[in-house]
């Protein structure tokens, strides 16, 4: 995800955090649902930036 009006490339801490509080400020205002998916690393952690699990309401794991 990217927001032109913020420095930085795809995928930094600047990015994800502002790119998630749009999504978010969207998902208040109209009131849809906004899912989000990431990845886990090998270890089990969610990859990226962590500033993104503190903004969203609740973080899952789905296994197979």
């Amino acid at each position: 995800v990217y927001l032109s009006a913020f420095a930085g490339s795809a995928g930094n801490q600047v990015q994800v955090k502002e790119c998630t509080s749009a999504l978010l400020s969207f998902a208040k205002m109209t009131n849809i649902p906004v899912f989000l998916i990431g990845h886990v690393t090998k270890t089990g952690d969610i990859a990226g930036p962590r500033v993104l699990e503190h903004i969203v309401d609740v973080v899952l794991y789905m296994e197979v």
